[in-house]
């Protein structure tokens, strides 16, 4: 992240985006309440705002600032009242420290960032691959899923200890978990795009994927096109000032959009620029 710290915990950034002006933006300071090791790879984060966040909608982000280190951008996994849950897979300095921080250890946020993009119906699929699981748990949450909706979620990994206890995280918020990976110990062996071959697409209201680019890639082929306008993507790619002035989450797919202002969330037919 380009060095704009400013006093008062404060950085400068451009309201709306590359769309937009200059403004500053506010840090909301929070506390790490817990960090419960969800895997060998995935951390489950609850932190507790230490001001007013206002509530984020799916699948949202937030950039998270640890003291000493770049902001980063991660997914909402949960959010009620004062309570905000990240999912946290540690592979840089920034999500390392995060784990490490512990009970008591001071972080700060600002968002949320991005657009909601709410799937309309009551029946829906979600296939996540390992650390997309976060905003998909925020979407079990927000849609009601253990009351309201039916909402089956196949997520994957490479191994059954990066997987670990995410199929409970799932069925806690209501989901109707399948977990794949590539060697043994899971529900199924192989990775988690198989799954569309086993289910009708046209039995859901929706299809939300999240995970990264490579599966994003893949999912066309494991997709008639007929059913491309009722899938949703949650995207991923480099996001460094979450406003959409750097330029650096332009997507491969369109190069039009920027992930930070104009998603995460997007149709497939969107990312592909058809109709």
């Amino acid at each position: 992240m380009a060095d704009l710290s400013l006093p008062a915990g404060r950085t400068l950034g451009a309201a709306g985006g590359a769309r937009g002006g200059w403004r500053l933006v506010d840090y909301t300071p929070g506390v790490v309440e817990s960090a419960t090791r969800v895997s060998e790879t995935l951390f489950l984060l609850r932190v507790r705002l230490l001001k007013g966040l206002t509530s984020p909608l799916p699948p949202q982000f937030v950039m998270v600032w640890v003291p000493g280190l770049e902001a980063v951008p991660m997914s909402v996994a949960g959010f009620k009242g004062s309570r905000l849950d990240l999912l946290v897979k540690p592979v840089g300095d920034t999500t390392r420290r995060l784990v490490e921080l512990g009970a008591g250890g001071r972080l700060g946020l600002y968002g949320p960032l991005g657009r909601p993009l709410i799937p309309p119906g009551r029946r829906f699929l979600f296939v996540a691959g390992g650390s997309g699981l976060a905003p998909i748990l925020y979407y079990l949450d927000y849609l009601e899923c253990s009351v309201r909706s039916v909402c089956e979620v196949a997520v994957g990994f490479n191994k059954s200890v990066e997987a670990g206890s995410a199929g409970r995280l799932v069925e806690e918020k209501g989901g109707r978990p399948v977990v794949y990976c590539l060697d043994t110990g899971c529900d199924e062996k192989g990775v988690v795009l198989d799954h569309l071959k086993s289910v009708d697409p046209g039995s859901y209201d929706a299809l939300v994927l999240s995970g990264p680019p490579e599966m994003i890639n893949s999912s066309p082929r494991f997709l008639g096109r007929e059913y491309w306008g009722r899938v949703i993507v949650v995207a991923e790619a480099l996001v460094k000032c979450g406003l959409g002035l750097c330029g650096s989450c332009r997507l491969p797919w369109n190069p039009g959009l920027y992930l930070c202002v104009d998603g995460p969330g997007f149709y497939l037919t969107q990312l592909l620029g058809v109709v």
